[in-house]
Formats: C-alpha cells, structure tokens, sequence
C-alpha cells in the first residue's frame, strides 16, 4: 500500500498533515492533540510517530498529550528543550531512516521563519511547515531575509513533481497580494477561481505542487524579470537582484491589509 496523506484541521489556520502507511501513522506538526486523537480512533490506528518542523507552540503542543495516548510514539525534529528522551534531536543530519516508514527521510534545513526550522522530503513530498505557503512564504521571526531567500532556493531545485504540504490555510489572503505584484500572470488568476471555489465548499486549497508555485508564488520568482520591475516600482528604486526584490517582497507582504 502507498502511502496516504490525510489534512487534520487544528487551531485557527494549521493542517497537521497525517502520514498513513498499511500499519503505521506519521503526524506532522502536532498543535494540538484533540483533532488527531479523533481521527485516528475514526480510522483505528495509532500514532507511531511526529515529525516536527520548528519550535512553535501552533506545531508542538500536542505532542505531550500524544505521548501519554500513544507512549510508543516517538518524535523527531529540531531540538525541543521541553521534551524527554523519548525525542530524537535529528537537526544535525541531512537524512534520517525511521523505523516506522520504509523510505528515507531527506532533512532540508530552511531557517528563516525561525533558526531551527526543517523541511521533510520523503517520496517525492514535501512537507514544509512555515518557510513555504501556497503563493507566500514564512514571516522572518528570527531568521534574515537572506537565509529565508537561500532555504526557497533550494526547494526550487526539487523535482518540479513534488507535492508541497504547508503547515497552514493562507493561500487565498496570499494570492491577494500576489496579484499586487503580478496583477496579469493568467496562471495566478486561474487559481485564484480554483481556490475561492474550494474555499466556498470547506475544502482545503493544500498540497499544492512546486511546479504551479513556480508559475504563481511571488516568493519563488524574484528572479523573474517582470516581478523585479514591480516591485523596483513599488519600492521606487531603479534595478533590483533577486535576493533584493525577495527582501522587499517579504516586507511589502508584511504591510499588506
């Protein structure tokens, strides 16, 4: 059997995305635990496993629940001070074999959003928290725009196949200011009627693909001419690199209402 990835609401605006395989279950991001308890009973499976994406409490706090439920789970991320040894600290390492899946784990290390975040790459899936969004990416809480510009960078060089799995719901707020930036990309618009739509039935607008984010997500195409001339004109400057039309990106995304 493949594995299956399963959206659980949680909090406001989080997926907490469920890895299923025929005997084992993955939870990514755990905010809280109340919501995954529910659908594990509802599938009757436990939770062998978390992955952990960074430090916030909208990705961690359920986790000690969980481990009380579920004492056979265990957690793997960045380092998490408030937990105990049932966690392993795999922020060190560019790949990690778990025994609750067959393939191997890939660790991207994308700080930005925050100094210890992480990105899993597992089947041709990424799984990427907060650094990126449908058509946005992660504020910069603690990292520089630069280490955030450097961590996009390298999830362009993923397979143009791969299926992204933001940690939250953003995609119609951030295709707002997308059409700001690039008011005529006729990819953009088409998925903004795409995504309305799934709005108006209480669908999620999420896994998006890299190959559609390339052609829509501002954040991912600082280094496209048309985009560079925008925002130079917002920002009213002459000429712009693509490490300085991302920086102002992020602070004119910051701004927007």
């Amino acid at each position: 059997m493949m594995m299956q990835v399963h959206p659980i609401r949680a909090l406001s605006t989080n997926y907490i995305w469920t890895l299923c395989t025929t005997d084992q279950t993955i939870v990514v991001d755990p905010g809280e635990a109340k919501p995954i308890s529910d659908f594990l009973s509802s599938k009757r499976r436990n939770c062998d496993a978390i992955l952990v994406t960074h430090h916030h409490q909208d990705h961690t706090g359920g986790i000690r629940q969980l481990q009380k439920h579920y004492p056979q789970c265990q957690v793997y991320g960045p380092y998490l001070q408030h937990l105990d040894n049932t966690y392993h600290d795999i922020s060190k390492l560019k790949e990690k074999k778990i025994p609750q899946l067959k393939q191997k784990i890939a660790i991207i290390h994308t700080p930005g959003h925050t100094q210890d975040h992480l990105c899993y790459y597992i089947d041709g899936k990424l799984f990427c928290g907060d650094t990126l969004f449908s058509v946005g990416c992660g504020r910069l809480l603690e990292g520089s725009a630069e280490s955030l510009y450097h961590a996009l960078e390298t999830i362009k060089k993923l397979p143009r196949d791969t299926i992204l799995y933001p940690a939250h719901e953003y995609t119609l707020d951030n295709i707002r200011f997308a059409l700001t930036i690039e008011p005529e990309n006729e990819a953009l618009i088409a998925h903004k009627k795409q995504v309305e739509m799934l709005c108006k039935e209480d669908k999620p607008s999420l896994p998006t693909s890299l190959e559609l984010e390339l052609n829509i997500n501002p954040f991912l195409r600082a280094d496209v001419k048309n985009v560079q001339q925008r925002v130079a004109k917002l920002i009213d400057t002459n000429t712009l690199t693509a490490l300085e039309t991302f920086t102002a990106l992020r602070k004119l995304k910051d701004q927007f209402q």
